[in-house]
């Protein structure tokens, strides 16, 4: 899927907060997971939604609503990951648009396979520091 695509999806979502989160060939599995409780968050829209960039001149490295976010009991954050050698200039302000702020986990540039792990990881170690 496109970003453009997927972006505006996203922001179907959040306006009508009715997102199949189904792929659509089914497996059981995934039909149980969708509709246990926990999972139902994922049904309503993001408490933030956090794009992982470089940040522009003068921009905080961090947005300032995320501790704030993270000291709720189980937050739900949305993360937008870009693909090998990152989401270009254009793609980066439609994501602002749809409401992703930028951030930045430290100075390195981290590949897409291992950029998910390193964010969900951040995440947890700032939410005990909150």
């Amino acid at each position: 899927m496109s970003i453009n695509d997927w972006l505006q999806k996203s922001v179907t979502h959040s306006a009508d907060s009715q997102m199949d989160v189904r792929p659509p060939t089914t497996s059981t599995i995934v039909t149980t997971l969708s509709q246990d409780p926990y999972y139902q968050i994922l049904q309503q829209p993001a408490d933030l939604r956090l794009q992982l960039s470089v940040p522009a001149a003068g921009q905080p490295a961090m947005p300032r609503s995320l501790p704030t976010v993270l000291t709720q009991q189980s937050p739900y954050i949305e993360l937008l990951i870009g693909p090998e050698g990152g989401l270009s200039v254009d793609e980066c302000q439609q994501a602002a648009k749809a409401g992703f702020e930028p951030w930045q986990i430290g100075s390195r540039v981290l590949r897409t396979e291992t950029a998910p792990v390193v964010a969900l990881a951040t995440l947890h170690a700032l939410s005990y520091y909150e």
